[in-house]
């Protein structure tokens, strides 16, 4: 849950396929008047397109009286939607998903049929309608979904480990919200989300895939009628909030091992130790030949499973160290944690360098093989970096990160940490 590996789900076979010189893929990107970007990226070798919206905007437009408020009117909208019904019949598929800083509507279909789609999907557009009555059943299965989590273990613990170590912050909030949050909303508030998501926010509209110039045409003018500012400022007041050395410990009788977090403050996606921070990141905890896994799990038994995670984010991000382990065990794994800290400067080498960045590379290749996974991914660094090149430009520094750069970026770990248990109790 707490992103291990994330980035490696931001990245794509487009970008990695045209920088080893296999198929060529043709973009273009193009404003309309409304301020909406298009993205076009063209790949004839395939036989579906898809398309997804992504509107800035999402959890950083909630607070703690209205968080949840955007996935339960996503889910509500899709589910009332008569495309989803036309869809599944022509073998096509619609989604939507709400993260911190968009909500994303994902349809996809064969080429053959996406044209016969297109007046309803300009419906679900322009003219959306939200069923009362779906809008109540989805509510009630949001708030089973929350309480079912609360059933895991697994997912209290990153949960509670969210909330204590980005303090003031949106990414402290969870995406569907809490029980208590979502019983308190109403038809009516899930009627001025939908009204007000397109209007208030920025949009980014990335097409992928093997279409034609008609469905360009027919996918302009919708985009053209949307109603939107075409301008969006994320708003993270407290992302200078302080970042104090903590431990803190829950109890959980349900469980017989612990669960360990250790977070350390983390460049954001813009930063110039950002994609370094990325090869670090694989470095220490990416796999079964990370230093974490080797030293820990691997040579002294301390820890069923070890790693790393460091979310791209367009505020301050954490570097995230996960196990889990014997609750007796905790302050060894830390001081061996620590110590490979510590001496990284003496024993990283240009070859175990190499490798990380050799397994970062080879994830976005293997993890990113669909146009709908091109089409999010894109719009993922377009969203964060308003930069139609963020993309491929990461692609790029991946390769050409140094040891010196890894150092560099590793001093975070010499700094204030939140550490953060579950621990199992009788």
């Amino acid at each position: 849950m707490f992103f291990t590996r994330f980035v490696f789900l931001v990245t794509t076979i487009l970008l990695v396929s045209t920088s080893l010189g296999y198929s060529k893929v043709s973009f273009k990107e193009s404003k309309l008047k409304n301020g909406v970007i298009l993205q076009e990226f063209k790949r004839d070798y395939t036989q579906t397109v898809s398309i997804i919206v992504s509107v800035k905007g999402g959890v950083f437009n909630e607070d703690n009286k209205s968080n949840g408020i955007t996935s339960l009117m996503t889910r509500s909208w899709l589910r009332s939607s008569k495309l989803l019904d036309k869809a599944e019949f022509y073998g096509a598929n619609i989604g939507a998903g709400v993260t911190h800083y968009s909500t994303d509507i994902v349809f996809s279909a064969p080429t053959a049929v996406m044209q016969d789609l297109m007046a309803d999907y300009s419906d679900f557009i322009l003219d959306p309608k939200i069923d009362k009555d779906i809008f109540k059943r989805e509510k009630d299965f949001v708030i089973e979904e929350i309480k079912t989590n609360s059933d895991d273990p697994n997912t209290v613990a990153s949960i509670r480990f969210a909330e204590v170590s980005n303090k003031g912050l949106p990414y402290a909030m969870q995406t569907s919200g809490t029980v208590d949050i979502v019983k308190g909303l109403t038809y009516d508030d899930i009627l001025s989300s939908r009204k007000s998501l397109m209007k208030n926010s920025e949009i980014v509209v990335t097409l992928v895939g093997n279409y034609n110039d008609k469905i360009v045409k027919e996918l302009k003018e919708i985009l053209s009628k949307i109603d939107s500012t075409g301008k969006y400022e994320y708003n993270c007041d407290a992302s200078g909030i302080e970042f104090v050395d903590s431990k803190i410990e829950d109890n959980d009788t349900r469980i017989k091992q612990a669960k360990l977090y250790i977070a350390y403050k983390a460049p954001a996606v813009n930063d110039d130790n950002y994609v370094a921070t990325k090869v670090l990141t694989e470095l220490l905890g990416g796999g079964m030949s990370s230093r974490y896994f080797t030293e820990i799990r691997k040579n002294l038994g301390f820890a069923y499973s070890v790693g790393a995670g460091y979310p791209s984010r367009i505020y301050e991000s954490r570097f995230i160290v996960m196990a889990g382990l014997d609750y007796n065990n905790i302050d060894k794994a830390v001081e061996k944690i620590d110590e490979i800290h510590l001496n990284l400067a003496k024993t990283v080498t240009d070859e175990e360098v190499e490798k990380a960045k050799n397994a970062l590379l080879g994830s976005l290749l293997i993890s990113s093989q669909t146009n709908s996974d091109i089409a999010r991914n894109r719009s993922f660094y377009s969203v964060l970096l308003n930069s139609k090149d963020g993309y491929d430009d990461f692609l790029e520094q991946v390769k050409k990160v140094t040891k010196k750069d890894i150092l560099e970026a590793a001093k975070i770990l010499q700094k204030d940490r939140v550490i953060y248990i579950l621990k199992p109790s009788k």
